[in-house]
């Protein structure tokens, strides 16, 4: 949840996902400048998306230090789900 999240943010983040369109206002608001709302063409998670906003993110900012670099996902992939209620139910 947002209340959750939000108060964990601490440096210039982007926000990308189907989530982003319910929670993005309340994230914006909240953060100002420090929440970077990526467009909704960003919305389905692939290799090349994540390709692209790192390219716009270079441009704009230069590299990035790999060593220190990490995603943070909000949530567990639909995979692990799956596969925690599968094991739940056997």
């Amino acid at each position: 949840r947002p209340e959750e999240l939000i108060p964990r943010i601490t440096e210039k983040t982007i926000f990308v996902g189907q989530g982003i369109r319910v929670y993005g206002e309340t994230i914006a608001k909240s953060l100002g400048s420090k929440a970077l709302i990526a467009p909704t063409v960003y919305d389905v998670v692939r290799a090349s998306m994540v390709g692209r906003l790192a390219y716009i993110r270079f441009r704009e900012n230069g590299a990035d230090d790999l060593l220190t670099l990490t995603p943070r996902y909000l949530r567990r992939s639909d995979a692990e789900v799956a596969w925690g209620q599968s094991n739940q139910s056997g």
